[in-house]
């Protein structure tokens, strides 16, 4: 597309942009190019079509069709999140903005409203996997450190025991990787 800029003073400038038309790709090819933050727009591939249609019947298989592409879409995103081009809250955000530009085009088509349901679902289903692989991720961190101050108490119990035989403090800290100071405090009485 070329944009023409015409100055006050009689200059102009002719200005090249790249045009993409988004709803002429597939969900998969989005996905490639990283455009994934752009997925609930997808929602408006049928649109023209939706409106145009006189026919419940003909408007019942663009139904099909919108749910078939809902599916694709909701897969796609699940996708871009376990591959990193989302985050989680970005993924839930993307299917949030689906659904909210879908019930504003097709609410009022007693054939789209299953769509409409079938997001909802998708959504809560979604953000209840997310909070048990968070809280999963919160055990995990949790045993981890108690790990970590296991070996630290571990640790310790052996720069104690090495400073009651009386080992000197510098060689206990090379031994331990504790700092001398630290091991000040381990030195009994």
């Amino acid at each position: 597309m070329v944009l023409s800029l015409e100055f006050p003073d009689g200059g102009s400038y002719d200005y090249a942009v790249k045009t993409f038309k988004f709803l002429d790709h597939e969900l998969e090819e989005l996905e490639e190019k990283r455009l994934v933050i752009l997925l609930p727009f997808y929602v408006l591939k049928l649109r023209k079509r939706v409106v145009s249609t006189r026919s419940p019947k003909r408007r019942a298989e663009l139904s099909g069709e919108m749910k078939a592409i809902l599916d694709n879409l909701m897969l796609t995103t699940e996708r871009a999140v376990k591959t990193g081009l989302l985050s989680e809250p970005d993924g839930r955000e993307v299917l949030e903005h689906t659904e909210r530009l879908y019930k504003e085009l097709y609410q009022n088509y007693d054939e789209f409203k299953e769509g409409d349901v079938m997001l909802q679902e998708y959504i809560l289903t979604y953000s209840e996997e997310a909070e048990l692989r968070g809280i999963e991720k919160g055990i995990e961190k949790g045993r981890e450190k108690g790990r970590e101050e296991g070996r630290e108490e571990g640790w310790e119990l052996a720069a104690r025991a090495m400073l009651e035989r009386g080992m000197a403090l510098q060689e206990v800290s090379e031994i331990t990787n504790f700092p001398v100071d630290r091991l000040k405090n381990l030195v009994p009485n």
